[in-house]
């Protein structure tokens, strides 16, 4: 087999091991890693949450094109917030997926006009940024500008498009590297 076929059948591996355990210990309720005792295993957030103006501007990759904040941190959404407007990610699962929060209006990029923007207030008195009627969160999998290594994991975080809807498909950043 030549070396690059190897490489990528190693990925792979890689990615449905890793897509495997996010299943198994998934984000149920309010906890993203099913075990409060286990640490984590990801790297922070490297991005920031911002206490200022926010702007959502999009990304393109495997995905397609996608929404993205300011600095280029992918924007997610969570099935489990059935009460639209509303977010059931809190304590545990905030530090897992940290809300894009504002103490402004949001505004939409250039790139992003037309972009239904607005806010809700959450349960700790925070600005959550709205995409239509999705809260929108970042991923602590994702460490740099771009990536979306929060796609579909537990099968109920999900990338958003520009129609605020999310894209359910199960390709990552991860899928595309090696």
């Amino acid at each position: 087999m030549p070396a690059g076929q190897i490489r990528s059948c190693s990925t792979r591996r890689v990615v449905c091991l890793l897509a495997a355990i996010t299943l198994l210990t998934g984000c149920s309720g309010n906890n993203p890693t099913g075990d409060s005792s286990a640490p984590s295993t990801h790297a922070p957030y490297s991005g920031s949450i911002s206490d200022g103006a926010v702007t959502v501007s999009t990304g393109t990759g495997p995905l397609g094109t996608y929404l993205v904040d300011g600095h280029g941190q992918t924007l997610y959404m969570f099935d489990d917030d059935t009460a639209k407007g509303s977010s059931a990610c809190d304590g545990e699962c905030a530090a897992a997926w940290p809300p894009l929060t504002t103490t402004q209006a949001p505004t939409a990029g250039e790139n992003a006009a037309g972009v239904k923007l607005s806010t809700m207030t959450r349960a700790d008195g925070s600005k959550q940024v709205l995409c239509g009627a999705n809260p929108l969160y970042h991923s602590v999998m994702d460490t740099a500008a771009g990536q979306t290594n929060g796609q579909a994991s537990a099968g109920k975080w999900w990338v958003l498009g520009m129609d605020c809807e999310p894209i359910r498909e199960f390709t990552s950043s991860a899928d595309s590297t090696g």
